[in-house]
């Protein structure tokens, strides 16, 4: 899709992504892992972005997908495991007034290259809940293919949940 870029996340984004995810509160409590009440305040998600920047590159790789010079999500490269693996974890959040536009489809591809070809990792994992068809159809619009179910998986939203396994391996 033209118009969309991924960015390393900068603080000039933090504002504008803080925002972002405020607005999208309901969709990240019911997709978020987390052992914790998970407050969804200004203030609170521009501390977790700050934290995100500060350790860029030691545990995680966080982007913004940008859309037409404008934030319109997040997209991260987690739990990256160096050595024997070289693998690491894809998640991603698009705004709901932009979904359903390909937006997620291209933010996941130009991570796959970013992944593969820059970072030199092996493999791309993506756990998904089962009812969350159109990030499926994102996954495997990109070559991802299902690789199991884990039953009970992460602590989402109160209650340990069954997730969909995707992965996708360098070419």
């Amino acid at each position: 899709m033209d118009g969309v870029e991924l960015l390393t996340l900068a603080h000039r984004h933090v504002a504008e992504l803080a925002a972002l995810r405020v607005a999208n509160a309901d969709d990240i409590r019911h997709t978020a892992a987390t052992r914790q009440p998970y407050e969804l305040s200004f203030d609170d998600v521009t501390r977790s972005l700050q934290y995100r920047i500060e350790t860029a590159r030691l545990e995680l790789y966080p982007f913004v997908i940008m859309r037409d010079g404008r934030v319109v999500g997040d997209l991260n490269l987690t739990q990256v495991i160096r050595g024997a693996e070289d693998s690491a974890n894809v998640g991603l959040l698009v705004d709901g007034a932009v979904r359903n536009q390909g937006i997620a489809s291209t933010a996941i591809a130009l991570a796959c290259r970013l992944a593969f070809e820059e970072l030199a990792l092996h493999r791309l994992q993506a756990g998904i809940q089962p009812t969350n068809l159109a990030s499926q159809r994102a996954f495997i619009r990109n070559d991802f293919e299902r690789i199991g179910l884990a039953k009970a998986f992460l602590f989402v939203d109160g209650a340990w949940r069954d997730h969909l396994l995707f992965q996708k391996l360098a070419p």
